[in-house]
């Protein structure tokens, strides 16, 4: 091969690649035109906490007797001062 048809052979590769490029980006620029990049990240935003509630829901439900001790646990904590002027009215009576 000469020098000559090395660089037809190289140029004719990058015509290829140059329209496999191009080809991408007019098929990403219909998508985006279609569908934008923030409505996707939305949706797949939505989807991934509408699958994690899901696996959530499904944990809870298994553990009801966990649940009902965390809920308590939490009500306590909240109501700790309220519960121990409680329990020191009760222990002067």
């Amino acid at each position: 091969m000469t020098e000559l048809d090395n660089l037809a052979e190289a140029r004719a590769l990058r015509n290829d690649a140059l329209a496999l490029v191009r080809g991408d980006i007019a098929r990403l620029e219909a998508a985006l035109a279609q569908k934008p990049v923030g409505v996707r990240l939305r949706d797949d935003a939505l989807e991934k906490a509408t699958e994690v509630a899901g696996q959530v829901a499904e944990v809870l439900l298994d553990n009801k007797p966990v649940l009902a001790a965390t809920g308590l646990a939490l009500i306590g904590w909240t109501f700790r001062r309220q519960l121990g002027a409680l329990v020191q009215n009760f222990r002067r009576s």
